[in-house]
């Protein structure tokens, strides 16, 4: 009998150790590397765990979330990081710093909708991650093309910006803007996070995609024209309010067509 019980105690053990382990077994491992000064980074996963970090870094680092805080970063602890929140400021110290994290859940071109941020009412700016391999204008530009693209180089300590309507293609060092040219298309690599001033003229066509990539079409209710809240999926975004506007989301064999009146 006792023998019985130290069975079934070890077996309750090895079960709740591979329940805990589990999900990390399979997770891949992503490092970054980071230059002296700011660098503007991005985890190409949906969740994550950061398991080691080489040179010195300040332990805060800084997101964008304009439906939590409209009005500047937040700051939080880097070690606080474990799913995906858009692009991430990190200070470091020293040249070749690094960043090793432990990822599941990659982060798709379709996935990125979750943190795109779009108004019918003036341009927006989003922070966003770039997923694993690459990310091209030309993915976003299948979409709305009157997108502005700019990311943070640190080896020049420039801003270099991407104009996906026109293809112009510029810098922006010493306080001004200098033309690279004329590009057919850009790339992106993983693992840094980028900026898109996104026009207001595109906002219905991001809305009906992120409505075309919701998996559970129920995550997406109406609500009286009072409510200034609008559940988007998992995620919860306070609409300033302003004046009625109807949406109208496209049927693309996802969800049935439905129109949504809020105040923003």
């Amino acid at each position: 009998m006792r023998v019985a019980k130290i069975t079934s105690l070890f077996s309750l053990i090895f079960l709740l150790s591979f329940f805990l382990i589990l999900p990390y077994s399979f997770a891949e491992t992503f490092e970054i590397t980071l230059h002296k000064g700011w660098n503007a980074i991005s985890i190409p996963y949906k969740e994550f765990k950061i398991i080691k970090i080489e040179g010195k870094i300040y332990p805060q680092v800084y997101i964008y979330e304009p439906f939590i805080n409209s009005n500047s970063y937040t700051g939080v602890s880097i070690d606080s990081l474990d799913h995906q929140r858009g692009g991430i400021w990190v200070y470091s110290f020293q040249d070749n710093s690094k960043i090793i994290i432990d990822g599941q859940n990659r982060i798709t071109f379709p996935s990125l909708f979750s943190y795109i941020f779009t108004s019918p009412q003036k341009a927006t700016w989003s922070f966003i991650p770039t997923p694993i391999g690459k990310l091209k204008a030309s993915n976003l530009g299948s979409v709305c093309k009157n997108i502005r693209i700019y990311y943070y180089n640190n080896t020049d300590n420039c801003w270099h910006s991407y104009n996906i309507l026109t293809k112009e293609y510029k810098r922006f060092c010493k306080d001004k803007w200098e033309n690279l040219g004329i590009l057919e298309d850009f790339e992106y690599p993983e693992g840094i996070g980028i900026w898109l001033k996104i026009d207001k003229s595109c906002h219905l066509s991001f809305f009906a995609q992120g409505v075309a990539n919701l998996k559970d079409c129920e995550d997406a209710k109406t609500h009286s024209a009072d409510d200034s809240f609008v559940t988007w999926g998992k995620r919860v975004f306070q609409l300033k309010l302003q004046h009625k506007v109807e949406f109208v989301l496209i049927n693309l064999n996802v969800c049935p067509v439905r129109s949504l009146t809020h105040q923003i």
